[in-house]
């Protein structure tokens, strides 16, 4: 169980560590919030979506809906963001925030708690396998 528990905590830290970095070998560029939408979670919270707009070659504007939401601060009109996308992908881009506090120890945090798991899981499971292994080998001499 702490071995499954580990493996899913090490996918954590890996999502957490590319959740907001740009696309590898993608296009990073400057997009500019041009409106936004509100709704209420359902802990009567206003949650906001961007609308950010931004120009790919060819002089092509396209807009995204920044639909992560980055929490409840309303968003300003008119700021400017980092976004990234793949060539010839520029509607599957993403905003890329400026790196964080959190970032810099949670990403290190989960990957020392998931290998630390990962390692006593399979100390667990192995142990007692190379023990057996072990005591048969002393009992043939």
């Amino acid at each position: 169980m702490v071995l499954v528990v580990g493996v899913i905590f090490l996918g954590v830290a890996v999502g957490l560590h590319h959740q907001d970095r740009p696309y590898d070998n993608g296009v990073t560029t400057n997009g500019t919030v041009t409106a936004f939408t509100s709704s209420t979670d359902s802990s009567n919270r206003i949650r906001y979506e961007r609308a950010i707009s931004f120009t790919v070659p060819g002089n092509r504007s396209v807009t995204i809906r920044d639909v992560e939401g980055r929490g409840y601060r309303q968003p300003v009109v008119g700021e400017k963001v980092d976004i990234s996308y793949r060539a010839g992908e520029p509607g599957e881009a993403k905003v890329v925030p400026p790196p964080s506090a959190y970032q810099a120890w949670m990403t290190p945090l989960f990957a020392a708690l998931s290998l630390g798991l990962v390692l006593t899981g399979l100390i667990g499971v192995l142990g007692p396998a190379l023990r057996r292994r072990a005591a048969r080998r002393a009992a043939h001499g």
